[in-house]
C-alpha cells in the first residue's frame, strides 16, 4: 500500500493493497494502518451479507494479511477506485502535533519537522549544560591533583614539622602556605605521601589537563551528534 500526505491540507491518505486476479477473484494483501484482522473479517462478513462478495478465505499470519475474495462479475466490473472504497482500503487521518512544550505548556506545532527542531534545540541546550558541568568537574579534579602533589612535596620537605605539630597548628601551617583542602590533605594515608605517588599524580594531572582541553574545544552540537551516532550504531544491533 501507500502512505501519502497532502502538502496543502496536511491530511495523510493511507491505502491498502487490492489486486483483481480474474473476473471472480480479488486478492487483498495490505490493510490501512490501524485496521486489525478480526475487524476486517467483520467488514467482509458484512459485504457477504450484502451479496457484494460471495465468500472469502483468509491466509493471514503475523507477518501479513492475505485474503482471497470470491466475488460476482458485477463486483470486478466496478472501477478500481470504487473497489478500494467498498473494501474500506482507504483511510484518512490528520496529523495533530499538540504537545507539551519545553516550558511545560501545551503547544500546537505544524509538522513533525517542527517538533524535531524544537526538541533538538532544547536537547542541545542540555548538552551545553552538561559540557560546562564536565568542565567544572575537570577543573576541580585538576586543582585537587595539583594540591595533593604540592602537599606531598611540602610534607616530604617538612616531615619533622608534621611529626611534632598538633592538628590545629598543622591546619594553620597549611593555610599559611595557601593549601585550601587541608582537611582532606591531612586525612591522606601515609602510603600516599611518597615520591612514587607524586609521579602517579603528575601522570593523572597531565591526563586531566588533556581532557579539559578537549572539553573546552568541544561544542554542544558536536556532543549531540556523537551521541546520536552512538545510538544509531547500537540500534543496528537489534
Amino acid at each position: 500500500g501507500t502512505i501519502e500526505r497532502n502538502p496543502e491540507t496536511k491530511q495523510v491518505v493511507i491505502t491498502g493493497k487490492l489486486t483483481v486476479t480474474n473476473t471472480t477473484t480479488i486478492k487483498i494483501t495490505e490493510l490501512p494502518i490501524g485496521v486489525y484482522l478480526d475487524q476486517y473479517k467483520g467488514h467482509l462478513n458484512k459485504l457477504e451479507d450484502e451479496e457484494f462478495i460471495k465468500d472469502y478465505e483468509s491466509s493471514s499470519t503475523e507477518d501479513g494479511f492475505d485474503f482471497t475474495v470470491t466475488v460476482p462479475r458485477t463486483t470486478t466490473a466496478l472501477p478500481i477506485e470504487e473497489l478500494y472504497k467498498k473494501f474500506k482500503l482507504i483511510a484518512r487521518d490528520t496529523e495533530n502535533f499538540t504537545l507539551w512544550g519545553i516550558d511545560g505548556t501545551l503547544k500546537r506545532m505544524q509538522s513533525a519537522e517542527e517538533v524535531i527542531t524544537e526538541f533538538a534545540n532544547w536537547r542541545k541546550s542540555m548538552f551545553d549544560i552538561r559540557r560546562q558541568k564536565l568542565i567544572d568537574i575537570a577543573k576541580a579534579d585538576i586543582e585537587w591533583a595539583s594540591e595533593r602533589i604540592r602537599f606531598i612535596k611540602f610534607y616530604l620537605d617538612n616531615t619533622v614539622l608534621f611529626k611534632n605539630t598538633g592538628k590545629k597548628d598543622l591546619i594553620s601551617l597549611l593555610i599559611s602556605h595557601e593549601f585550601t583542602e587541608y582537611e582532606r590533605l591531612l586525612a591522606m594515608s601515609i602510603w600516599n605521601l611518597t615520591k612514587d605517588k607524586i609521579s602517579e599524580l603528575e601522570k593523572e594531572l597531565s591526563g586531566l589537563k588533556d581532557d579539559l582541553a578537549i572539553l573546552e574545544k568541544d561544542t554542544a552540537a558536536k556532543m549531540y551528534i556523537r551521541e546520536l551516532k552512538a545510538l544509531a550504531n547500537n540500534l543496528t544491533g537489534f
